[in-house]
């Protein structure tokens, strides 16, 4: 929450930040003595969206670094929530009604910033333009996942699937940039933050949809190549995908979610 890295105090959210000039001065250097450097912006930039995980992607722009992102603020929200629940069960219930208090008002702040009722989506908030990026990605199915958005919100993100849905699962966005957080690369956490949210709206026939062509989708290459992959290409069910380096092999996020997916969604046994 510094308001001088990742909390904007003004819309009260929060947002991604990188110390790059902090990282450059490191003791012993050469560059040490210099009292200033100049950072190229969109350096900055670059390294900003690598923090957010989605290194890269059409959504931010280029600009991470002046985002509300929906994603970290359903994530922190989950957080709060959570937090707040641990301080029930712990009968310290001062400090769970601040967590409460804290959820809420992040909340509140969501809907007014990130979320879109004309569209009936979710998106990022660039506060220097002072507007949202109207870019359709899974980010959106954050706050399902969460539990913050309405079951009226939920139904209207809901209606945007058949914008993802392809014969592999779900593209992380309906736009093809080159970046491999985008159209037509498809990502094991983005499943289950898709399909888990879809569940908690009692979305159950289209979060089934959506894993059966995923498993299907990793035991078919699996099945191919002896290997489980760190990302897929959802729409010509292969590993040919975009982005700055092929995907690796034996990725953990992949093992976890198949599993999960595999059995406690689709009800298949483990041996």
């Amino acid at each position: 929450m510094d308001e001088t890295t990742h909390y904007h105090p003004q819309i009260g959210l929060n947002k991604y930040y990188d110390r790059l000039e902090s990282m450059l001065r490191v003791k012993g250097e050469a560059y040490l003595h210099f009292d200033e450097m100049y950072i190229p912006p969109a350096f900055w930039h670059e390294r900003v969206e690598a923090e957010s995980g989605w290194d890269y992607t059409g959504r931010f722009h280029r600009q991470c670094g002046y985002f509300i992102p929906v994603d970290l603020n359903a994530l922190l929200y989950k957080y709060e929530t959570d937090l707040a629940a641990f301080a029930r069960l712990l009968a310290l219930n001062g400090e769970a009604e601040q967590w409460e208090q804290a959820a809420k008002r992040r909340k509140d702040l969501m809907n007014q910033y990130l979320w879109n009722e004309p569209f009936g989506m979710y998106f990022d908030f660039h506060f220097l333009n002072g507007r949202q990026h109207c870019y359709y990605s899974l980010a959106a199915f954050y706050p399902l996942w969460a539990r913050a958005a309405s079951k009226q919100q939920a139904a209207k993100v809901v209606r945007h699937l058949p914008l993802f849905l392809q014969p592999g699962g779900l593209a992380a966005s309906n736009i093809q940039t080159g970046f491999q957080w985008d159209f037509p690369n498809g990502w094991a956490p983005l499943h289950w933050i898709v399909i888990k949210g879809l569940e908690n709206y009692r979305y159950h026939q289209e979060a089934q949809e959506i894993a059966r062509r995923w498993i299907r989708l990793c035991t078919k290459v699996y099945l191919e190549t002896g290997n489980m992959y760190e990302k897929y290409n959802v729409v010509d069910m292969s590993i040919r995908t975009v982005g700055r380096y092929p995907s690796q092999k034996g990725f953990g996020w992949t093992n976890v979610v198949y599993q999960k997916i595999a059995v406690d969604l689709l009800g298949c046994t483990v041996c």
